[in-house]
């Protein structure tokens, strides 16, 4: 391998390194807190906020995401309409144990 690829090679795995993590930068501490916490085997609950329909119930989160530069959590909403990705203000109080 000429000293050219190995520089193409080392650029591509820096940037593919620099994509990999600035999605995850946009996630809230709070987000990647949980996501640590599922990722250990942690089961995490939270209260539907204000801003929700459901507001005061409690729910079982199942996945953390960045979408368009904001945290999403992944949660049971229903028997109708089981896991849904919803924003982070409207779930509050995420409890993982």
């Amino acid at each position: 391998m000429s000293m050219g690829h190995k520089f193409i090679s080392a650029s591509a795995a820096v940037m593919l390194f620099i994509l990999s993590t600035s999605a995850f930068a946009s996630i809230t501490d709070e987000g990647k807190a949980t996501q640590v916490a599922l990722d250990s085997g942690k089961t995490c609950t939270t209260t539907w906020s204000v801003e929700s329909s459901k507001s005061g119930l409690a729910t079982q989160v199942f996945g953390v995401r960045e979408m368009n530069g904001k945290t999403q959590y992944q949660v049971y909403h229903s028997a109708e309409m089981g896991k849904i990705w919803t924003w982070d203000f409207r779930i509050q109080g995420i409890n993982c144990k």
